[in-house]
This record gives C-alpha cells, sequence and structure tokens, in this order.
C-alpha cells in the first residue's frame, strides 16, 4: 500500500511539472504569434513604401521622358551649361562628346 501511494505521489509531481511546461510553451507560442502577426504588419508597411517609392521614381522618369521630347521637339537653343549626363557605355559617351564638338564647330 505504501508503494502506490509513493508512486501516486510521483506521477502528481510529473503531471504538475508536465502541466506547467504546458502552461509555459502555450505563453511561448502567443508571444511567438504576436511577434509573427508584427513582423507581417511590418512587412506589409515595407512593401507600401516601396511600392509608393518605384511609382514615384516612375513618375520622375515619365516626366523626364516628356521633357526632354518636349525640348527636342522645340529645337530650342543649347543651355550656356550642358547638364551631367552619365552613360552605360564609353561608345555612348564618345558620340555625345563628338556631337558636342561638331555642334559647336
Amino acid at each position: 500500500m505504501g508503494e502506490i501511494k509513493v508512486e501516486r505521489d510521483s506521477f502528481a509531481v510529473q503531471i504538475s511539472s508536465i502541466t506547467a511546461q504546458r502552461k509555459r510553451l502555450n505563453r511561448d507560442l502567443a508571444d511567438r504569434e504576436g511577434n509573427c502577426s508584427q513582423s507581417a504588419e511590418k512587412m506589409a508597411e515595407l512593401h507600401a513604401e516601396r511600392d509608393q517609392a518605384l511609382q514615384s521614381k516612375y513618375s520622375v522618369f515619365t516626366r523626364m521622358d516628356e521633357l526632354v521630347a518636349s525640348a527636342s521637339s522645340n529645337q530650342s537653343p543649347a543651355p550656356a551649361l550642358r547638364p551631367k549626363t552619365f552613360f552605360s557605355t564609353s561608345k555612348q559617351a564618345m558620340a555625345s562628346c563628338l556631337e558636342v564638338r561638331e555642334a559647336e564647330n
């Protein structure tokens, strides 16, 4: 009979320990779910900001294209100071320099 009581007490301690561990794991899970929710919200905000920046960039480039097309169709005189131009290849840069020299002569 005493042996049964010892086993029962041992099981009670194990059950109590497992119950406490389960509660702790449930709290950890709830915290992680909250963190995931916050991360998802932050990602959505960042995507919206990126989309807005891309749209703004697209608008700027579209406007630049319109201005260039308008300026070339008006055949207005060249400005006193040539704006800085960045070329993707050295051939484009050389061609531009030759055009400027020919226009100056």
